[in-house]
């Protein structure tokens, strides 16, 4: 175990110390994520955020870059999945995750290893062990709002918040009795009901919510059915003037069918896309992905006077995923002249486990003529996960016109890769402190000290292609280590509505396979806010720079020993900026634009060749895959007095690279969307049509040289029963 040094020591001493100062009892302590938002249903203006310090704060005083999405605009745009609300924030880049999950690109570093999705400010095991898929979408149906906050947050987080947190803000129980229902009918057979149900005591101390949702859709490119569904019945309780109790229960459910997508492939020196039918698939027919959640969460809230608080979150998650994939390797050109395509088959079983507590005390008090805001808290996590990997060859097909495998899954011959066990321990203090020095000046600290420990067991089954045996190398896994991660950031207020900020931070996330030192991230970043005095108007403005150093890059495949080593690095540089404006009385518009400049710094991957063969390759100085330079988002709605609204979008993301080598681009595209809704007192209903111009863009697949080609369009009628 690595020990603390001086310096940390004295600042976690420092801070507590502050706690223990003269309170007034003019102050109020306000809970982030528990707030009820009592406002104009069709307002979407970003006035504040909990997710920089746990307490409410301005997103004008804050010092940092806070993003946000409303239920306004969720249910304007009909977004459904995590990955549609996303595209409202700036500098996130949404990609494919095989159809079947959430995949973004943020600051230029992809969400599976740099990015941290939170579930009401809780963790949430969602990322396979293996790193290139997921377990399943984060629906929306129970989700409030979005709050985004970019650049390295492990100073409040913990570990995989090397670039930003993602935190789902879920609907809370009201004060009132009330019954929606919604159905949705959508181009290739979708079909969806979402319901929301609440009720409340006559004297308002207890109250009960009931989310839930039903859907049906094929696929634009495999015409197979994927379903799932979902419960969240929560339960609140206010046990007298200072206690407060709530339950909530989440189980969800789901079978698709992933999409791997269509393999590149290199008949000269450049790579390209087949010119076939976007429709083309090289997937086996027992191609599914079977997953099930069950989530609890108890928190309990002890109100000691206005302005201090305790909460405790007590969560219990698991997780289990069967899938099988067909994985398409690079086309070959045989001696006849064709070109042929092998594939193999991923039957993979995996369970994950998430048990923790997190314990906090948030106060609010005066000391030496300035005000002061601290939470104090200790985050106690144990995880599991039991992950088997298994690998069936098929045979050689044609790449132009594949066949689908036709034979059962239970005839094929399958062998055991990779059978692994880890347990994770993690215990982390954390501290966070903002303080106004002055009318015009204000400081953010915060750090939090993760001291990790990985037991665990892994069999990793070498493949050799040539006498198609495995040779087992059992490996015991055994680590233990300690990281501390610093926040520092100042406010300048130069006038009432617009203020200056800069901060800096730090962030670690350990190898999903644990055998590698962690990876580590540093963001220095610079911006200002600016608000109208009679806040119809908003700006952001953002200039950051990330390096990423430790990354670990495959020296050899999965199917070869999965061996990596932490050299790699990468520096992330760009510019933000968000336009937030209410125009007449109730015409909005919302514009996001970002700049993004990355760089491989030292990276040597094993990659395949111009000559279709595999060796390890330098593409140090290389942009890295999935980075446009230019990502903007537009969308204006106007809301009429008879209750009609007519909305009218457009995103535009830059080309980009599709993997480190750098020979292959994706052109860039503009999308356009539009939506009409018509509501009355009890009921209404409204249209989405997405990419309604018919543009033809890819999407991130499987691999390193697949894309998923995307639907030319959808559209979608939503009939809302209010009750």
């Amino acid at each position: 175990m690595v020990p603390l040094s001086d310096k940390t020591t004295i600042f976690f001493i420092c801070l507590i110390g502050l706690v223990w100062a003269q309170q007034p009892d003019s102050l109020e302590v306000f809970q982030g994520d528990t707030i009820e938002v009592v406002a104009d249903r069709y307002d979407r203006f970003r006035k504040y955020n909990s997710i920089s310090t746990k307490m409410r704060l301005e997103i004008l005083k804050t010092p940092a870059s806070i993003g946000k999405v409303s239920n306004a605009l969720i249910d304007e745009q009909n977004a459904i999945s995590l990955s549609d609300a996303l595209k409202n924030i700036s500098g996130i880049n949404v990609q494919g995750g095989l159809g079947t999950q959430d995949f973004f690109v943020i600051r230029g570093f992809e969400s599976s290893k740099s990015g941290l999705i939170l579930s009401d400010g809780i963790h949430d095991p969602v990322n396979s062990l293996f790193g290139f898929y997921g377990f399943s979408t984060f629906d929306l149906y129970n989700v409030e709002e979005l709050e985004v906050l970019k650049g390295p947050s492990s100073y409040l987080y913990g570990a995989n918040t090397l670039s930003g947190v993602v935190n789902m803000v879920y609907k809370k129980p009201l004060d009132k009795n009330f019954f929606d229902l919604t159905g949705m009918y959508g181009r290739y057979d979708f079909y969806r009901i979402n319901m929301d149900l609440g009720r409340s005591s006559r004297d308002g101390r207890s109250a009960f919510r009931m989310n839930g949702f039903w859907q049906n859709a094929a696929s634009y490119r495999i015409n197979r059915s994927s379903s799932k569904y979902a419960l969240n019945p929560l339960y609140s309780w206010q046990m007298n003037r200072k206690d407060h109790f709530e339950v909530r229960l989440e189980y969800t459910s789901s079978r698709m069918i992933p999409d791997v997508g269509i393999p590149l492939y290199i008949p000269d020196e450049k790579w390209q896309i087949p010119d076939i039918s976007p429709l083309t698939s090289y997937q086996i027919t027992g191609d599914q992905i079977d997953q099930n959640s069950i989530r609890i969460r108890l928190d309990y809230t002890h109100q000691y006077n206005p302005y201090t608080v305790l909460v405790n979150k007590l969560y219990f998650s698991r997780l289990k995923g069967d899938s099988y994939l067909t994985m398409p390797h690079v086309p070959y050109r045989n001696p006849a002249g064709g070109w042929l395509v092998d594939r193999h088959i991923y039957a993979m079983n995996e369970q994950r486990l998430l048990a923790g507590n997190q314990l906090e005390y948030r106060t609010v008090f005066e000391a030496a003529s300035m005000m002061h805001q601290v939470v104090i808290g200790v985050d106690a996590v144990y995880q599991a996960n039991d992950a088997d990997r298994n690998i069936s060859l098929l045979d050689l097909t044609s790449f132009f016109r594949p066949v689908q495998h036709a034979t059962g899954l239970q005839d094929l011959l399958w062998l055991n890769t990779i059978n692994t066990e880890i347990d994770r321990w993690n215990l982390a203090p954390y501290l966070v402190y903002h303080t106004d020095i002055s009318e015009a000046v204000k400081i953010l600290a915060g750090g939090r000290l993760d001291i990790v420990n990985i037991q665990g067991n892994r069999l990793n089954d070498t493949f050799d292609y040539i006498q198609k045996i495995l040779t087992s190398e059992p490996r015991e896994v055994s680590r233990r280590y300690t990281s501390f991660n610093p926040m520092i950031a100042l406010s300048l207020r130069d006038s009432e509505k617009l203020h200056f900020y800069i901060n800096y931070g730090q962030a670690f996330a350990p190898d999903a396979i644990p055998l590698n030192e962690p990876e580590i991230s540093k963001q220095m970043e610079f911006g200002y806010k600016y608000a109208s005095p009679d806040d119809r108007f908003q700006h952001t403005f953002a200039v950051y720079q990330i390096r990423k150093e430790r990354m670990t890059i495959p020296l050899v495949g999965p199917l070869q020993g999965d061996i990596r080593e932490p050299t790699g690095s990468q520096v992330s540089r760009g510019i933000e900026a968000d336009f937030f404006a209410r125009i007449f009385e109730r015409l909005y518009v919302q514009l996001n634009y970002a700049y993004t400049e990355a760089e491989l710094l030292n990276y040597r991957e094993l990659s395949v060749t111009n000559e279709l063969s595999t060796k390890l390759m330098d593409f140090s100085g290389n942009i890295p895959p999935f980075v446009p330079g230019h990502l903007m988002n537009v969308w204006l709605f106007q809301y009429f007095g008879s209750g009609l609204g007519i909305g009218l979008g457009t995103n535009y993301t830059g080309s980009q690279y599709v993997h480190a080598d750098n020979n292959f681009q994706l052109p860039g595209y503009f999308l356009f969307n539009t939506a009409l809704v018509y509501r009355f007192e009890h009921g209404g209903w409204k249209v989405n049509i997405n990419n309604f111009t018919k543009t033809k863009y890819y999407l991130r697949g499987l691999g390193q040289y697949t894309l998923i080609p995307a639907p030319l369009s959808t559209i979608c009628l939503t009939l809302y029963y209010i009750m």
